[in-house]
């Protein structure tokens, strides 16, 4: 199967919803779907904490890490949330593979995520392959 000339079939999509995949990986790309805290009753930070074990948890079943991520985009719905989204965020990361980021403020698509956030992670499975 084609689209507009490129090749689709090495497209792989895994787990997911009705509407949305787990992750999808293309060459060797791994995008993961929106992330968001199962427990919104916490604060920022904790609701931050476990968005992050989310990640970890699905860029693991993809076969990378967050030492191979390329990109995130982080979704609050009050940026002044920033800084505890931010906290919980530095005590994540690896100090020598920072990705980049993006933090926008947007309504979610859930309306009891008032003060909550979102992650849309891309990570690098070739890294991990050489």
């Amino acid at each position: 199967m084609t689209s507009k000339g490129m090749e689709v079939s090495n497209i792989k999509r895994v787990g997911g919803g009705d509407h949305y995949s787990g992750y999808v990986e293309f060459n060797g790309i791994v995008t993961l779907r929106g992330i968001t805290a199962s427990d919104r009753c916490t604060a920022i930070k904790g609701q931050t904490e476990d968005c992050l074990r989310q990640v970890d948890a699905l860029l693991a079943s993809a076969g990378t890490s967050k030492t191979s991520l390329l990109t995130a985009t982080v979704y609050l719905s009050n940026m002044a949330d920033k800084d505890g989204m931010n906290e919980a965020w530095r005590a994540w990361l690896d100090p020598v593979a920072k990705p980049t980021r993006a933090t926008v403020q947007s309504v979610l698509g859930i309306p009891t995520l008032s003060s909550r956030s979102s992650y849309r992670p891309q990570s690098d499975r070739r890294q991990l392959a050489s």
